[in-house]
């Protein structure tokens, strides 16, 4: 392929994004958990923890998104093995673990068990709501070919360009909006071009390319991530803002701000962890539990926060008291539970291709 060299990546520097796996699915887990709508009927100080992390936690699936272009984009591959080796197992993996829940469904009975039904809802929507990545993930997948020599011979300054026009027009633009009333006319937004599954793996993998520690002081990286405090700002004056006119607290609006949080971790934890000269154990440890970062996600609708497990934080709160820090002892909890599982799973032979 014609252009820009690309730089290939080796497996040893890759802990900052196993780190950024590990971070994501902690948030994925917040995110689904009692602990996120805290803030809906809190006040004061834990009203204002709450907003923030449930802000933060948000940053998650944008967060895979970066990752899976700074690992993927790079790359070059055909038609036949784009294919075989990532989007047939995304759809095996889609259909299985669908049919899973669907099972779970019906042996509760939730549902009437139909093979044609599964199959109609399995194509129309998600028959588990947090399956709709897979879907996303897919379409990333489709998109390889397109986003890979478009991200391949974007230069620096191209990269930055589509940064800033992604702030402008997923943050600045939607806030301003959503304060004043005013908007830019639709045919000149491009918000929706800008979207996930195109906007996060070309900038991940546009910072993983040409970000390095080099040439960023400790000081030049504080002023980059002290604009997190207009945005934590904006954040509870967009909450307010909604109480005020619909009378509740939602999370509608997290998705105008957490384009901020999102490059500023990701780019961190690339400044980071790529300084810390980290152990042989340690970067093992980080390899072997980014791996099962994807099959914890996908038992989330049979081990996940809610139900039974809540057991552990309706007990912490009771002894210790302190909503959020029960549901995140929880969470820690069930991180290791299936982290036990997955790596069990990943030894069966089927399951270790595909997950």
């Amino acid at each position: 392929m014609r252009g820009i060299k690309v730089k290939s990546y080796e497996k040893r520097d890759r802990c900052h994004l196993e780190v950024l796996r590990i971070i994501a699915i902690f948030l994925v887990f917040y995110n689904h958990s009692a602990a996120f709508k805290v803030f809906e009927t809190e006040h004061g100080m834990l009203y204002a923890i709450s907003l923030l992390l449930s802000l933060l936690c948000k940053v998650a699936v944008p967060i895979f998104f970066m990752v899976s272009g700074a690992l993927l984009l790079g790359k070059s591959e055909g038609a036949k093995e784009l294919f075989q080796k990532r989007i047939l197992r995304c759809v095996l993996v889609l259909v299985l673990f669908s049919y899973c829940y669907y099972m779970k469904l019906f042996l509760r009975g939730e549902i009437e068990f139909s093979v044609i039904g599964f199959l109609s809802s399995i194509l129309q929507k998600e028959i588990f709501l947090p399956y709709w990545y897979l879907y996303a993930y897919l379409g990333f997948l489709l998109m390889l070919p397109i986003l890979r020599p478009l991200a391949q011979n974007l230069g620096k300054g191209a990269v930055c360009y589509l940064i800033v026009l992604g702030i402008l027009f997923r943050c600045i633009l939607p806030v301003v909006q959503a304060l004043t009333g005013f908007a830019v006319n639709s045919n000149l937004n491009i918000s929706s071009i800008l979207g996930t599954v195109f906007f996060f793996p070309i900038a991940g993998y546009g910072i993983e390319r040409y970000v390095s520690g080099k040439e960023f002081s400790k000081w030049k990286a504080i002023v980059l991530n002290s604009s997190m405090v207009p945005v934590i700002w904006l954040n509870y004056i967009l909450a307010e803002n909604q109480y005020v006119k619909s009378g509740i607290h939602t999370e509608g609006p997290f998705g105008f701000l957490v384009i901020v949080p999102t490059l500023l971790l990701f780019f961190d934890m690339k400044l980071l962890v790529k300084n810390e000269k980290l152990s042989a154990k340690t970067k093992k440890l980080l390899s072997f539990t980014g791996d099962k970062v994807f099959g914890m996600y996908l038992l989330e609708g049979f081990l996940g926060t809610g139900g039974r497990m809540d057991i552990i934080a309706k007990t912490v709160s009771e002894l210790y008291g302190g909503v959020i820090l029960a549901y995140i002892i929880e969470i820690l909890c069930i991180f290791i539970i299936k982290l036990a599982v997955v790596t069990v799973m990943k030894k069966m032979p089927l399951l270790k291709r595909i997950l």
